[in-house]
Parts: structure tokens; C-alpha cells; sequence
């Protein structure tokens, strides 16, 4: 075995370096370079790629230009297609967006291949606001569909060192997080109930985007310690 393997193999879970992106980097060498700015592939294990069937691979964690930076607001940065060139994640007037918890949608443009959406009807992509995992697919104008990430035979994907975990609520009603439920929290609960607050989780605990009567006397009871 290489020692370029094993370099990437010491940095990874044992298991987690998918086969095919090994390959792809003992013959594109892209482990030895330097990349410039980015946070994707945050394990260096290769984690930065997706596929087109009609285009090849894209990577978003190039080694001559800034890769894609993710953030909780959107996507910046550039991807490269080995076979369409640059595509720019940010272009004025465009650009993909987060929705703070893994939702994107918006437009990226490549000058070779036009307009690139990332919530297209019927698919999307999305990243798990715990792992930092891409799924899902996007759409191209020109070239169809883009895969970020499969658990096939030929495993590949795209992962970032972005994460938005949800907020664990110990006590219903809690939304401040103090470990504790105010006479103020009780009221808001009664608004959000009455409809003249805009429901929150903490107090919405099964997530309906209402309250209910029962889930406002949770949060009573957890004002009363009970």
C-alpha cells in the first residue's frame, strides 16, 4: 500500500474513506497540494466531491482557487468541474442560500454550463445539521442532474465542518435555555395558544407549527416544578 494512502487512511475513521475518492486522489495527487480556503472535507478523508453522470466530478475543495465555504447564511466560494470548469456558488445578483439548519436552495452559475439549482421541484439538497453530510441532488440546466452523495458500491459525498445541532429543550416551555420556565414563558405559551405569538419549539414540543391546550399546561407544569 502507498504511503499516500495510508497519509489519508491515518487522518479518518477507520472505514470512513470511501474506495472510489481513493482512487481519485492517488491519480489526481490531490492529497500532496495545498488547498486555498474552504470547510468541506473537515477530516481530509475526501469527502469534498459530487457527481454528474453527464458532467463527472465536481470538487468543492479545489487546490487553485477558494473551495466552498459554508455558513449558517448561504454558500460561498467556487467548485471545479473536471470537465465544465469553474462553478462560482456566489454569483451577484444569485447565489446559494442556508436556511440556518441544512435547507439550500438558491442558484449557483457556471460560465460553461449556466444555472445551477439546488431546490429544484422534487429534490434539493440539504446538509444534516449534525454531521455536516450532504444529500440530495441538484439541478442543471444544461447538464442534469448533480449527486452529492451516494452509499452505493462507488461511495462518495460531500461533508463540512459546518454543524447547526437543534437545541435540546429539558423543560417544555424553556426558551431561553436557563434550565427554568418564567411567568413571562407561561404567557407567551398562552399567546402562542391564543395565536398572538408565532409558535416556537419549545413550547410546540411535537413540532404541529401550533400549540396545543395540553402543550401549554406543560409548560405551566414545568413553571411548577412539576
Amino acid at each position: 500500500m502507498s504511503f499516500l494512502t495510508e497519509s489519508v487512511k491515518s487522518v479518518c475513521p477507520a472505514g470512513s474513506l470511501p474506495p472510489l475518492v481513493i482512487l481519485i486522489l492517488l491519480l489526481m495527487g490531490l492529497t500532496g497540494k495545498a488547498s486555498y480556503a474552504g470547510n468541506t472535507d473537515p477530516g481530509n478523508c475526501g469527502f469534498h466531491y459530487a457527481w454528474s453522470e453527464n458532467t463527472g466530478w465536481i470538487n468543492f475543495l479545489p487546490s487553485s482557487a477558494e473551495g466552498a465555504v459554508i455558513s449558517a447564511t448561504g454558500i460561498s466560494g467556487y467548485a471545479w468541474g473536471e470537465n465544465i470548469g469553474w462553478i462560482n456558488l456566489s454569483p451577484a445578483g444569485a447565489g446559494v442560500s442556508n436556511d440556518g439548519i441544512g435547507n439550500l436552495s438558491g442558484y449557483a452559475w457556471g460560465e460553461n454550463i449556466g444555472w445551477i439549482n439546488f431546490a429544484p421541484v422534487g429534490a434539493g439538497v440539504r446538509i444534516d445539521r449534525t454531521t455536516g453530510v450532504f444529500s440530495g441532488q441538484a439541478w442543471g440546466e444544461n447538464i442534469g442532474w448533480i449527486n452529492f452523495g451516494s452509499d452505493g458500491q462507488n461511495t462518495f459525498g460531500l461533508k463540512t465542518s459546518w454543524v447547526n445541532p437543534p437545541v435540546t429543550i429539558i423543560k417544555p416551555g424553556d426558551c431561553n435555555g436557563d434550565g427554568k420556565v418564567s411567568i413571562a414563558e407561561v404567557q407567551s405559551a398562552i399567546n402562542m395558544f391564543l395565536g398572538l405569538n408565532i409558535p416556537l419549539n419549545c413550547v410546540d414540543i411535537d413540532k404541529g407549527r401550533s400549540v396545543s391546550i395540553s402543550e401549554v399546561q406543560k409548560t405551566i407544569n414545568s413553571f411548577l416544578g412539576l
